[in-house]
């Protein structure tokens, strides 16, 4: 989901060592053609027409923190904090206010049109995903991984609901390697 995906440009966000992935906007830009919200050409011209990038990145930056707190809250069940929740509804109000409903191959489905000029368009977008999950019946499903310097944010698509980790590939291999190792530290001839 892309709200996730965009909460998740943090890396070890809880840490002494997080990894910033939207480290300028023409990274951020980047992202966006990764995920399919803009195309290359429409991102290389948003990079040159940009007056501001540091200006423009700072906001997307504070928006996507923004949305991890809203999300994570909701993932643990927790109340949201007022100014947090007013300030999304603004961003809500305003993506909205750009978003139509166009035809496609298969029907009909949402898109945002630019407003006022540069990358708000690709904003309005993620914010329109947040909002969806927000209201959606997966919110139920929604996870921080288990651990504590991870801090990613996912869907619990298991059966019994169950999934602890944001991927099994980091955070739950890290994790069954430092049991391994706590189990059988009095033991040092089992670690070899």
């Amino acid at each position: 989901m892309l709200s996730l995906d965009f909460t998740n440009t943090l890396d070890y966000r809880h840490s002494d060592n997080s990894t910033e992935s939207l480290t300028s906007y023409e990274r951020f830009l980047d992202w966006a053609v990764e995920k399919n919200i803009t195309e290359q050409d429409a991102a290389d011209k948003l990079k040159y027409s940009e007056r501001e990038p540091e200006e423009a990145l700072n906001r997307v930056l504070q928006l996507r923190e923004l949305l991890y707190r809203l999300l994570s809250a909701a993932a643990m069940k927790k109340h949201v904090a007022e100014e947090d929740l007013d300030c999304f509804n603004s961003h809500l109000a305003e993506a909205l206010g750009h978003t139509r409903i166009t035809q496609t191959d298969g029907g009909f489905d949402w898109s945002c049109r630019p407003g006022g000029g540069g990358s708000e368009w690709i904003v309005y977008t993620i914010v329109k995903s947040a909002a969806d999950l927000l209201v959606s019946n997966q919110l139920d499903r929604l996870r921080v991984c288990a651990n504590p310097q991870c801090g990613w944010l996912f869907l619990d698509s298991s059966r019994n609901r169950s999934r602890r980790w944001c991927s099994m590939d980091s955070c739950g291999n890290r994790a069954k390697a430092r049991r391994f190792y706590k189990r059988h530290q009095h033991n040092p001839d089992l670690l070899r």
